[in-house]
């Protein structure tokens, strides 16, 4: 349910940028902007969780932790970039440019668009993968020590010292999860009441409408409220919801395919030209399309690329 959430979050905040962008600005659900910002936060602190969780489970050497986590995120990926890619030279006028470089393209595929050139990668919500790939590889390294707690340890530690040299201080997050993870399946600082941080960070994340933090607070302002929220779930019944559990699965999908979505979405608007004071209604129907097509991208297109992945998985991965 929180990929759901998070997922469908992100979605509303770049559906009310682009309607901004084509003359559609959103009145009443403005104040969703707020979540929509903190949905890439909660993706990392589920993400610092996971990985420990199932490290734990698999204890996975760092080659078998690294080729599973590139075969789960790049093959999607990779497809949908080489297709945006693709359009973009095709028809360049169609997206206001005069082409792509190759470089860029390269780089992008590589998940180093922002440590080489300084600028998004061509999928342009691919930055987050680009933090995803750097903790993947700290997390790798730090398995050659051979020891649980210590690589947990190591590897926060790194990813600290990662965001004060990088200035990108939402990497903490990863180091917030991988703290609630290890506390979890080590039973340890197991709270009674759950309820209780979950409705605390709910409770701030709420908050977050009427804020807008900069990159350097916004950890305080979705990280720790996130952190919260996720702690509170995991010891609480998991929601066996199959529509929350549909959109879950399908969130990375999801999360992928809205650049391509929303924008041919409000271009769509924008052509049939509807009144503008229903805004906000074309901002909610964005957001179910891209729900939908993620749901559709995942079970016909990101499973299948899983399927024909599953060999180097199996021979490198674990």
């Amino acid at each position: 349910m929180l990929r759901a959430s998070a997922a469908i979050f992100v979605c509303f905040f770049h559906a009310m940028a682009t309607a901004n962008g084509y003359g559609y600005p959103v009145i009443g659900l403005h104040l969703l902007e707020g979540w929509g910002w903190g949905g890439v936060d909660l993706f990392f602190v589920i993400s610092g969780f996971i990985m420990v969780y199932v490290q734990r489970t698999k204890q996975a050497t760092p080659t078998e932790f690294f080729v599973n986590r590139v075969v789960r995120i790049a093959p999607l990926y990779w497809l949908l970039t080489l297709l945006l890619a693709a359009l973009i030279w095709s028809v360049p006028a169609a997206f206001n440019t005069k082409g792509i470089p190759v470089d860029w393209t390269l780089a992008s595929l590589g998940f180093t668009s922002q440590l080489i050139f300084d600028r998004m990668p061509v999928l342009f919500d691919g930055w987050t993968l680009e933090f995803e790939m750097m903790f993947y590889v700290l997390f790798a390294a730090s398995l050659a020590l051979k020891d649980f707690n210590r690589s947990v340890a190591v590897c926060c530690g790194a990813v600290v010292v990662w965001a004060v040299l990088s200035r990108q201080y939402l990497v903490l997050e990863f180091a917030m999860g991988m703290c609630i993870g290890w506390a979890f399946v080590r039973r340890r600082f197991v709270y009674e009441r759950p309820i209780v941080p979950l409705a605390v960070g709910l409770a701030a994340f709420l908050l977050t409408v009427w804020t807008k933090p900069g990159v350097a607070d916004r950890v305080v302002h979705y990280g720790i409220p996130a952190a919260l929220i996720l702690y509170g779930s995991i010891y609480i019944h998991q929601s066996t919801n199959r529509v929350f559990i549909r959109i879950g699965d399908a969130s990375y999908a999801i999360y992928l395919v809205q650049v391509f979505t929303v924008s041919a979405f409000y271009k769509l608007v924008k052509y049939i030209a509807p009144p503008a004071a229903l805004s906000d209604l074309y901002a909610a129907v964005c957001v179910l399309v891209t729900v939908g097509a993620g749901c559709l991208i995942y079970a016909f297109v990101e499973s299948p690329l899983a399927r024909l992945s599953a060999p180097l998985k199996k021979r490198y991965g674990k």
